[in-house]
């Protein structure tokens, strides 16, 4: 069972791995489009006849067989690729939704802070608050944000409903 520390970690993780993602999405779209591609390259292998020798074969594939496993191994590839893509924009967009729905100053100290990686003095200095109080609002913030990403967590949610860090180092 998650603790809400786990909860809020994990949005740390989140906010810390925001441009990531974004280029992680990026190179999806560009991946999918890629794989599209070379389906569609390959095309429908068409086969027009064997040899007429009873018996025997041959141990290698022929061109039309390679280009019909090429084929087969690039269409069981894409619905990956899809789904992840799907997955990490999902997060994106539920990112982005909760930043929006919280105060200016709030929404502002985290994406300096965590998205953009400024130091404390630098977010002080941007948002004309001591550093000790723009590391309470962020606090705050994080709270906030955890509560809006995972309603659950105060509750006793047994596990989390997405979570995408362990490749994101």
């Amino acid at each position: 069972m998650h603790s809400y520390n786990d909860y809020k970690k994990t949005v740390y993780g989140y906010l810390r791995n925001y441009h990531q993602f974004h280029g992680q999405l990026a190179s999806l779209r560009i991946e999918i489009e890629g794989v599209e591609e070379q389906i569609r390259s390959i095309g429908d292998a068409k086969i027009s006849k064997y040899g007429d020798a009873p018996g025997g074969g041959y141990d290698e594939l022929s061109e039309v067989e390679r280009a019909v496993v090429r084929r087969m191994k690039l269409e069981e590839r894409l619905p990956i690729l899809r789904e992840n893509y799907i997955r990490i924009q999902t997060l994106l967009r539920r990112i982005d939704n909760a930043l929006q729905l919280m105060s200016d100053v709030h929404r502002t100290v985290l994406r300096r802070k965590f998205i953009d990686r400024e130091l404390w003095y630098q977010v002080a200095q941007a948002t004309g608050y001591s550093e000790r109080s723009c590391q309470y609002i962020s606090q705050e913030a994080i709270k906030t944000l955890t509560q809006m990403m995972f309603p659950d967590a105060g509750t006793g949610q047994s596990s989390l409903d997405f979570v995408f860090l362990e490749s994101c180092g």
